[in-house]
């Protein structure tokens, strides 16, 4: 069962996401894991999933399909998506 949450995107105004675990599992993730992006370093929260923003964005990602939302420490609460997770996040162990 969808839980969903009100979050502001970094570049796309107001998302309804759905942080339930299941959710977010679909993408190997669980909603607030800390995860590392593997190129840049940079580190962020899952936060959960919501549809692709309807604006033109990468051309990996059509609008409309599920992507899985990331809070990064840097972008001050505000979340964007990371394509492919599987292959650009690294869980972060837990301390």
């Amino acid at each position: 069962m969808a839980e969903v949450k009100e979050v502001t995107g970094i570049h796309h105004g107001k998302l309804i996401v759905d942080v339930s675990d299941e959710a977010c599992q679909k993408f190997g993730f669980n909603p607030g894991q800390r995860v590392i992006q593997k190129h840049s370093g940079i580190t962020g929260t899952v936060v959960g999933v919501a549809p692709a923003p309807s604006v033109p964005g990468p051309p990996c990602i059509e609008p409309g399909s599920n992507l899985l939302w990331i809070s990064f420490d840097e972008d001050e609460g505000k979340i964007s998506f990371v394509p492919n997770p599987q292959r650009n996040l690294k869980i972060l162990p837990m301390h």
